[in-house]
């Protein structure tokens, strides 16, 4: 699926969840439920129409009004709300948004934007990255064309109405394009901020999580824990592992650093790494930890080689201290685009509604001034 604004995403009507909240535009499947369907599924079908302007002329005015409404939505329940289109809505409201809030874009930009949007979700769909996979044919998803035509024939709402509905989302907005508008003339720089802290607290975990995993995988591994100067753990006496005082045990089960002592999933909204009790100390363990790891396998090299990696718990204050500086936003522009790590906080394909591609380009092409202004916001 393809991220609007705010918890609002737009995705194929040939793969409806009936368990989310939803509008469906669709000539197929634009209609109210099989009542027998209702009691089974935790979705709210919230609108529904055969086409674009029959929604914009039976429920909402225009596709702002529609969002707006949305956003409200969402956030007085928490959660977020998928648009269910066939291609013709698709194209009709993938034209609209990009033509509204894009400050300096063609036709050509918006045309190349959409193509590669829908390339990329043909291309990670049914991964492990996807939160609703489902056809096998993946032609039959998003069947683009005469996109010239949706661009000559979309009308776009009055520059004010525009203003406002920017002014008052632009914080919610897709990060690639405030990473985009930030590196056009350091415009929309707060809420670049604003939009990056979740994605630098999840890379961060997914970050702890490997040297979590490396610790508990290899708790047995002689010449690890041998480096490592961990206590010999055999089959009998492993399960009494939490009770050791040794450093590195303590530094990986902890209560004070981790939510749990066992291997969880990462998250941005989940507390499973503590990083508010973080101290220099804490972080310089972590570091010797890396090294630790680099000098006992070959491919675990990169975590004593990449300098990425170190740098990476530099931005911890960025969400812990609401210190989020000037200075830390271009470091972590410039990090990430030496692309020293196989994973950013926002170019990882994890990240299922932020196109991976498009900001790698930007981050490659950030001293390009005529790149990086076509998809700057408004």
């Amino acid at each position: 699926m393809f991220h609007l604004v705010g918890k609002v995403y737009i995705t194929s009507d040939k793969i409806i969840d009936l368990d989310a909240d939803r509008v469906v535009i669709s000539a197929t499947n634009g209609f109210p439920n099989m009542e027998e369907l209702d009691g089974f599924h935790s979705g709210q079908l919230i609108a529904y129409s055969t086409s674009v302007s029959e929604m914009f002329t039976s429920r909402w005015s225009n596709l702002l009004s529609m969002l707006n409404s949305l956003i409200t939505h969402s956030e007085s329940t928490g959660l977020p709300v998928r648009i269910y289109v066939d291609d013709d809505a698709f194209m009709h409201i993938m034209v609209s948004w990009y033509k509204i809030i894009f400050a300096n874009a063609t036709q050509t930009t918006i045309e190349n934007l959409i193509k590669l949007n829908v390339f990329r979700f043909k291309t990670f769909y049914r991964s492990t990255y996807s939160s609703n996979s489902g056809l096998d044919n993946d032609d039959t998803i998003f069947n683009i064309t005469d996109l010239s035509d949706y661009y000559l024939a979309v009308e776009i709402p009055d520059i004010s109405d525009i203003s406002d509905f920017m002014n008052n989302h632009r914080n919610k907005m897709s990060v690639e394009f405030l990473l985009a508008s930030y590196l056009n003339g350091g415009i929309h720089k707060e809420e670049l901020k604003t939009v990056l802290k979740p994605l630098i607290k999840k890379d961060l975990e997914k970050f702890m999580h490997e040297l979590k995993e490396i610790f508990w995988v290899h708790i047995m591994t002689n010449r690890f824990i041998t480096r490592a100067s961990i206590p010999q753990r055999t089959v009998g006496n492993l399960p009494n592992v939490l009770g050791s005082t040794n450093k590195w045990i303590q530094l990986f089960t902890s209560s004070a650093y981790w939510n749990s002592p066992y291997m969880t999933s990462d998250s941005s909204t989940r507390d499973n790494v503590k990083f508010d009790n973080f101290t220099d100390e804490t972080i310089a363990d972590f570091v010797e930890f890396m090294n630790i790891a680099g000098q006992t396998w070959d491919e675990a090299t990169i975590y004593n080689r990449v300098k990425s990696d170190y740098t990476k718990l530099d931005f911890i204050p960025c969400f812990t201290d609401d210190v989020f500086t000037d200075e830390m936003l271009d470091s972590i522009i410039n990090t990430e685009s030496n692309f020293y790590h196989v994973a950013g906080s926002f170019f990882s394909i994890d990240l299922e509604t932020v196109n991976n591609w498009l900001t790698t380009e930007l981050l490659q092409k950030k001293d390009n001034t005529d790149f990086v202004s076509q998809y700057a916001l408004r």
